[in-house]
C-alpha cells in the first residue's frame, strides 16, 4: 500500500535544513541541503510507519495538497528592504514536498 504524506523543510538559523511531517508529530530529521533533509526524513517516516504497522497501530491519514516553496526573498516586495522582514522566528527557507511511501 502506498501512502502520501507531506514533508515540511525549514532552514534553521545555523543553515541546517530541518524536516518534519505534520501527520507524524515527533518525527524529525535534518540535512545539509533540502534534498538531504527530504531523503533522511523519508527514511525516518518509513521506519516509523513500518513500526506502527508491526505494532498494529492505526496509520495517520494521508496528506493532500501541493508542493510549496517559500524563501524570504520571494516574500520581499520590489523596493522593500529584506531587513524589514527579518525575524528570527520566521525561517528564511520553507518548502513542503509530498512523499509517497510503500508500507
Amino acid at each position: 500500500m502506498e501512502m502520501r504524506y507531506n514533508i515540511v523543510i525549514e532552514q534553521d538559523k545555523d543553515g541546517i535544513f530541518i524536516a518534519t511531517a505534520p501527520a507524524l508529530p515527533g518525527v524529525v530529521d535534518h540535512g545539509d541541503t533540502p534534498d538531504q533533509a527530504f531523503a533522511n526524513m523519508g527514511e525516518a517516516m518509513r521506519f516509523t510507519l513500518e513500526s506502527m504497522v508491526e505494532e498494529g497501530e492505526e496509520l495517520p491519514n494521508p496528506d493532500t495538497g501541493e508542493a510549496m516553496r517559500f524563501t524570504l526573498e520571494s516574500m520581499v516586495e520590489e523596493g522593500e528592504e529584506r531587513e524589514e522582514l527579518s525575524n528570527p522566528d520566521v525561517p528564511a527557507f520553507k518548502e513542503i514536498r509530498p512523499i509517497e511511501l510503500a508500507i
